[in-house]
């Protein structure tokens, strides 16, 4: 056939197949030269154990929440209030305070557990007194909570910068036992503190205006209420 006549069909010239090109299927691949950093091997086992923690720590807050709503108040009688640190026991050992019943708050709460709980706060000028009891149900909920007991104290005296001197020499009682100095941001010593725990039962003191400095002191002062807590039913 003539080449001239080939590329001319019924007088339009005809158009050349079109030429292959390049897809970007066809493109070479580009590799990456840098290493890509490697998964750590412990984080999967990390994000199972914050988990396991968590959900822990929510069942916690639930059983405390738990507790704490199904309360109840109780009256005050006569023998709760022997077992507590009061403004009529301070004057009646000898102390001078300007006592207002106003400023006296006295409670008493059961929870749904069994455990009681007593305390006792007087917010006077001259004198500061906070004296808590707690009765667990068992020895080992008082191991617990005497530990979380003393733990949040600190907590509290850190924050108003009280700066708590441990003195056992003063006074050891029960199973276990903390007695302790307090003095402001200063170095002016202010007031008294103990905490025991005696079998299932726990009691915490805190005295600010009124300062015992002498072992005898402190021990005619609190084992009269400490004696009598150890036998006391709530």
């Amino acid at each position: 056939m003539d080449p001239v006549a080939a590329v001319w069909e019924d007088g339009f010239m005809a158009m050349p197949p079109p030429l292959p090109h390049k897809t970007d299927f066809d493109a070479e691949p580009e590799f990456d030269d840098e290493p890509r950093p490697k998964k750590s091997a412990w984080r999967t086992p990390l994000i199972i154990i914050g988990v396991i923690l968590g959900v822990l720590l929510l069942c916690i807050l639930l059983g405390v929440a738990y507790i704490w709503w199904f309360s109840e108040d109780m009256p005050i009688r006569q023998e709760d209030r022997d077992v507590l640190v009061t403004v009529a026991w301070a004057q009646g050992q000898g102390f001078e305070v300007d006592f207002d019943p106003a400023l006296e708050l006295v409670e008493k709460v059961r929870y749904i557990d069994k455990s009681y709980e007593l305390s006792y706060e007087y917010t006077g000028l001259d004198a500061y007194i906070l004296c808590e009891v707690t009765v667990e149900g068992s020895v080992s909920d008082a191991k617990a909570s005497y530990v979380g007991l003393k733990a949040g104290q600190s907590i509290v005296f850190s924050i108003d910068d009280t700066d708590v001197r441990e003195r056992s020499d003063l006074l050891r009682w029960g199973d276990d036992s903390k007695c302790a100095l307090l003095y402001d941001d200063e170095g002016i010593l202010v007031g008294n503190y103990f905490t025991c725990r005696s079998g299932k039962r726990l009691f915490s003191f805190v005295l600010i205006g009124l300062v015992m400095e002498e072992r005898q002191a402190l021990q005619d002062f609190l084992l009269p209420v400490l004696h009598r807590l150890k036998v006391y039913e709530p």
